[in-house]
């Protein structure tokens, strides 16, 4: 999770000082940008003043179902995420499965093969599409 000036001016403001650790907190606002191997997959639309507390909520959705995981940050701070999948484990039978068993037995599959390539986890969970650009 890095940051990025809400607008131009506000860039204009970070140039004027040097950079953003010279540029008094109180003079500019950042918005929350989540990049993968340097590109830009999300943009926050609003931004908001550098040092502000704010709370983000990640939903990870799995055949198993989906679980929140909820961070508190600070704007301005480097954030880094990490997702493991590694040892993914299928529904038990007592629990009514959602998705058709070869969908689940190939995800398993590709998913403990994946390691920790970022790449790779991308295509697991999002096929052939590209990460979206602002």
């Amino acid at each position: 999770m890095r940051y990025e000036p809400e607008t131009v001016e506000d860039q204009g403001t970070i140039d004027s000082f040097g950079g953003l650790d010279n540029t008094p907190p109180y003079l500019v606002r950042l918005r929350p940008v989540l990049t993968l191997d340097g590109e830009r997959l999300v943009v926050a639309q609003d931004g908001l003043p550098m040092g502000a507390d704010y709370t983000l909520n990640i939903d990870i959705v799995t055949p198993n179902g989906t679980e929140r995981i909820t961070s508190n940050q600070i704007i301005g701070n480097l954030a880094v995420i990490g997702i493991v999948s590694q040892n993914a484990q299928l529904q038990s039978p007592s629990v009514k499965q959602t998705t058709p068993k070869p969908y689940c037995t190939r995800r398993q599959s590709a998913i403990s093969t994946a390691g920790t390539n970022p790449r790779r986890i991308w295509r697991l969970c999002w096929g052939n599409a590209s990460p979206g650009r602002p």
